[in-house]
């Protein structure tokens, strides 16, 4: 019977992840899930970070408590995380050195980091590495996989900067953009999109001739479930150092990693600008829903609220900076409904989170918010605010639709994915 080859789980983004930052979202949180599912799925997997300075994979503890825990900020937080950092400050440095110096100097780091590491330098057996990372990381893999005698598996996320030009980024992002993905198409065995749609964006750069074709392409969506840290469990409501989230008489709206651009921030605000101008003309003593927005707090974010466009709508707004993951799931659980309104995602976390939690959401009417939500959503185009303005007075006003939505979602719940159903679907596809 033929040996079923290792399989080595790369964690680079989560040291990256811990490197200064609190918050823990997008792809580190999906490298996060699919490392801990790999963990119970394939339990003698092994879990490897990728040294930019030496150019090879070394292995690492998985610390699966610290995840278990809702602390991924201290993930890696130990002598492999110092070792860590210290590669990637020096990365680019050893670059731009003759070659000589540069191959003397990596023989004395690998040195320190062997003495430092001890068994984490051990060579690795043949076999195939499964990375969730973002391309710019494993693009750089390619010339470690062929010394360690290493396969790679892939998991694309999304091709955003090549398809379209709402976010405007710099022609030198795009093009190194491009020659990552490139580089991780030719340096893997197998390439997993993260949704059917992006799939069907990789599918038509490459008919386009702007991304080379892979023999192995495969599909793994994310998940909806919204794993709850177990220090959430143990202790009650999590006190938010923002104002009161909970008033019954003023519900409010949800909106997650919101900015302008592709993610449509500018459609919520002209959304809710439409719903306040309507309640006076009407003198309508109807609630103004507030707007909270969580995540990263960004000069573009600031700039739109603060535009006297949206003066009116101004105080109604709230900002909190990059939450915890058991204050985000506070937040998902008291949110009115969740917003949505990206031209385009490559799943769509905080959708699939909401839903997760019997939220309702209002989302883009886009193919990937179809695949993620189903007939669970609730659907605007991205381009016409008043087609979410009416989604707002909807859920916010009408007692009977919201809780009907609510139980629409509840009852679907047993047919959401899981975290375990895609790492299945990565297991299956190397």
């Amino acid at each position: 019977m033929k040996e079923t080859p290792r399989l080595y789980c790369d964690i680079t983004e989560l040291y990256a992840g811990s490197l200064g930052r609190g918050g823990f979202y997008g792809i580190a949180r999906v490298v996060a899930e699919i490392a801990l599912e790999l963990d119970v799925l394939v339990p003698d997997t092994y879990y490897v970070v990728f040294s930019a300075s030496l150019n090879r994979f070394f292995r690492v503890q998985f610390q699966r408590q610290q995840l278990l825990l809702g602390r991924p900020a201290s993930f890696g937080f130990n002598l492999d995380r110092l070792v860590f950092a210290f590669d990637q400050q020096c990365s680019r440095w050893l670059e731009s050195l003759p070659a000589g110096v540069a191959a003397w100097l990596k023989a004395r780091l690998r040195w320190l980091a062997t003495r430092l590491n001890r068994g984490s330098f051990a060579p690795l057996a043949p076999g195939l590495v499964f990375s969730a990372a973002r391309p710019k990381f494993i693009s750089r893999y390619s010339r470690a996989l062929q010394a360690q005698q290493l396969e790679l598996a892939s998991l694309l996320h999304d091709f955003f900067p090549l398809l379209d030009g709402n976010d405007r980024p710099r022609q030198a992002f795009v093009d190194g953009f491009a020659v990552d993905n490139r580089l991780v198409l030719e340096s893997s065995a197998v390439v997993i999109a993260n949704s059917h749609f992006t799939r069907d964006c990789l599918l038509q750069l490459q008919d386009a001739g702007q991304l080379p074709m892979h023999r192995k392409l495969a599909v793994a969506q994310l998940a909806h479930e919204c794993r709850s840290p177990q220090v959430l469990s143990g202790h009650g409501q999590v006190g938010l150092e923002a104002a009161p989230l909970a008033k019954e008489a003023s519900p409010f709206l949800l909106a997650v990693g919101c900015r302008p651009g592709r993610k449509n921030l500018q459609l919520i605000l002209e959304a809710l600008l439409l719903v306040h101008q309507g309640n006076g003309a009407a003198g309508s003593s109807a609630v103004m829903p507030r707007l909270v927005l969580a995540g990263a707090v960004r000069g573009s974010i600031n700039r739109s609220i603060d535009n006297p466009r949206f003066a009116s709508v101004r105080s109604s707004i709230q900002l909190i900076a990059s939450p915890r993951q058991d204050e985000l799931i506070r937040l998902y659980q008291r949110a009115r409904a969740t917003v949505l309104p990206s031209f385009s995602e490559g799943w769509g976390l905080p959708a699939s989170e909401s839903l997760w939690f019997g939220t309702p959401v209002l989302v883009s009417d886009t193919p990937v918010m179809r695949e993620v939500c189903g007939n669970l959503g609730l659907y605007f185009s991205p381009e016409r605010p008043e087609e979410l303005a009416q989604c707002i007075i909807q859920i916010c006003r009408d007692q009977v639709f919201y809780e009907a939505q609510q139980q629409l979602i509840v009852a679907a719940k047993p047919t959401l994915r899981r975290w375990a159903d895609t790492a299945r679907d990565v297991y299956s596809a190397f």
